[in-house]
């Protein structure tokens, strides 16, 4: 996995084999809906993963990481790409190692 930051935005890259997804969360106070940004596909591909799937995955992960760290982290938006692979858990599962490198201040390439 590749940890990014750039501007406000923490971002997971997962490539394993023939799959790939890309998670990107900016982190917000919990007063406002969440932001779901699908990010632009290249031409020819077509939608595969549902916006509303990435956001209840994504949920479920925020609330993983925030029990077993024991904190209340709240997430203002979502970046993900359309045209990754789909999967029942794995934005779950980013979700958890994003929150995770932040609290513990971990290493992310910063792009700005």
């Amino acid at each position: 996995m590749q940890f990014i930051r750039s501007g406000d935005a923490y971002q997971v890259a997962r490539v394993t084999g023939p799959q790939h997804n890309l998670l990107g969360i900016s982190l917000g106070d919990g007063t406002d809906a969440v932001d779901v940004v699908a990010l632009p596909i290249r031409a020819g591909e077509h939608a595969r993963v549902d916006r509303n799937d990435v956001l209840a995955q994504v949920m479920a992960g925020l609330q993983t990481a925030n029990h077993a760290l024991d904190k209340r982290y709240a997430i203002a938006r979502i970046l993900f790409v359309p045209s990754d692979t789909p999967s029942s858990s794995v934005y779950a599962m980013l979700t958890v190692e994003l929150i995770r490198r932040i609290d513990q201040q971990g290493v992310f390439l910063v792009f700005d």
